[in-house]
């Protein structure tokens, strides 16, 4: 019985920790700008559910109205669509209220029927999306890192090229 208890102990501290969900491979704030075609502040407008899928997950379109642009073309005041899907642990969350620096790709062709062309996504799912506080300070995957690195890290980037291997499209939740 011992032995039977020891075994079954041994296999839930191998097993359990082996969650259902995939997380992300994190990328250098290198290749965070350079994967990037926009870095900019924005807040929440709306945020619209489009229903669930399968497995229960809602589908969100997230309004959001930006503030500032640090890198690229998308103009302060415009509104700008970023599809998420809620209650999926990669998945960047925008909150009312709240200020975000957020890393973008613009969706050129759409790859999955949760993307529409035109539209953007955040680069590199939760890593790509920094809330920042009352006081300007860097948040989420961004913390420890301030404005004034992103700024330098967009000028000494400019021009390179994404690696081809960049990830570009979340795993399905519960893989």
């Amino acid at each position: 019985m011992k032995k039977l208890l020891i075994a079954f102990t041994l296999a839930c501290i191998i097993f359990i920790p082996i969650g259902g969900y995939a997380m992300i491979a994190t990328l250098s704030l290198d290749n965070l700008v350079i994967n990037s075609d926009s870095v900019v502040t924005v807040t929440l407008k709306t945020k619209t559910e489009g229903g669930k899928d399968a497995k229960g997950f809602a589908n969100l379109a997230n309004t959001l109205t930006v503030l500032e642009s640090l890198k690229g073309n998308i103009k302060p005041g415009t509104d700008i669509v970023i599809e998420t899907i809620s209650g999926f642990e990669d998945s960047p969350v925008f909150e009312p209220r709240m200020q975000f620096l957020v890393f973008l790709q613009k969706i050129e062709t759409a790859t999955s029927t949760k993307e529409v062309a035109g539209h953007f996504k955040v680069t590199n799912f939760v890593q790509g999306c920094w809330p920042i506080d009352h006081s300007g300070k860097l948040l989420g995957m961004g913390t420890g890192t301030t404005r004034a690195q992103v700024e330098a890290k967009i000028v000494e980037t400019r021009g390179k090229k994404p690696a081809p291997s960049a990830p570009t499209t979340p795993p399905a939740p519960g893989m």
